[in-house]
Parts: C-alpha cells; sequence; structure tokens
C-alpha cells in the first residue's frame, strides 16, 4: 500500500476497493480482479437494474466490467473506485439509450402520471408497488435517486451524472414528493 501511495495511485483517504483496483492495475491477477468483482458487482447490477430493465441492466453490467478487465489503467483514483465504475456504467447504459433512440423519453423531466389505480392492492407485493412507483419516474429523477440509495453524495451525483449539484438537489426533491405520492396513493 505504500508503494501505490508512493506512485500518487493512493492516498490517506483510501478504502479497499480502491487499493484493490491500484493493485489490479499493476499486477492484473484474475484474484485481485475477482475480489473486486464481487465487492461491487451487485451494486453496479442494482444502479443499472433501477435505470433500465433486467437485460439491459446485465449487459450493461458486462460491458463495464470488461472495460475495468481490460484497462484498468484508466481509472485515475481521484474520486474512488465505485464512483468511477458507476460513471462508466452509466456513460454505457446512456450509449445505448441513444443507439435505441429511446434518449429524448428517458431524459424527459416532466412528470407523468398515468392516473391508473390498482383495485386490489393489497394483493400485491409492496416491493412491487414501490418498483412500479420507482420506473415512473423520469430517467434522470429515477436516476438521482438511485445514486442516492447507493451512498453516494449530492457533489458525487452531480459528477457521475455532470449536472449541477442545485440541479440533483431539485431532482431529489421532485423524485421523493412523487414517491410519496405514488405510494400513499396505492396505499389508500
Amino acid at each position: 500500500m505504500k508503494l501505490l501511495t508512493s506512485l500518487g495511485l493512493l492516498d490517506s483517504k483510501t478504502n479497499d476497493v480502491d487499493v484493490l483496483i491500484a493493485e489490479y492495475a499493476i499486477k492484473q491477477k484474475q484474484k485481485v480482479f475477482d475480489q473486486l468483482y464481487a465487492q461491487l458487482a451487485d451494486d453496479l447490477y442494482h444502479y443499472l437494474v433501477s435505470l433500465s430493465d433486467q437485460d439491459l441492466a446485465q449487459d450493461i453490467a458486462q460491458k463495464t466490467w470488461l472495460k475495468v478487465y481490460e484497462k484498468p489503467q484508466r481509472y485515475q483514483g481521484k474520486a474512488g473506485f465505485k464512483f468511477w465504475l458507476f460513471r462508466v456504467g452509466r456513460n454505457a447504459l446512456i450509449d445505448e439509450f441513444r443507439k435505441q433512440n429511446r434518449v429524448c423519453h428517458l431524459l424527459e423531466e416532466h412528470l407523468t402520471e398515468d392516473g391508473t389505480r390498482q383495485e386490489d392492492i393489497l394483493e400485491q407485493d409492496i416491493q412491487l408497488c414501490f418498483d412500479r412507483a420507482l420506473m415512473a419516474l423520469p430517467f434522470l429523477q429515477r436516476e438521482a435517486f438511485c445514486l442516492q440509495q447507493e451512498g453516494f453524495s449530492l457533489e458525487q451525483i452531480a459528477q457521475i451524472s455532470g449536472d449541477p449539484k442545485e440541479t440533483i438537489k431539485t431532482r431529489l426533491r421532485y423524485a421523493k414528493g412523487f414517491l410519496k405520492r405514488r405510494l400513499e396513493t396505492l396505499h389508500e
């Protein structure tokens, strides 16, 4: 670890994952990559699936991990590996949306409520209700909310999305308000 710090690959705030990626960048040993993957694969997949569907999330997660595997030196160690990994995954997802011409619809900032309501909500699973409400959010609000749930700060979310901190605050406020209203409506 001292060697990695002296080479400028780590700083005093480095966590275990940052140590692993720095070690992998130097040694490129499969065992080190496997440890990285084991620690963050579920987090990355969960983030991506909250913004898309299961198949696309799995595909983008694989592409993201392939980039890490083939070119670990692209990670510069400035903001933490998890932050960088999520940024790479987000960019790959946005690129895929652009290929599918879905980005215009997904990036809309307007709240849309369909007004439909399930009659027999008592029989539905609470998680299913929450997932439906989450997926009803516009893409950018859903992204900000999911990143916050993953433990990223406002500043980090702003860096990942490339938007100002105040914009992120607004997205989070709208997202939480929408989810609260939607879940209260379903609860009644």
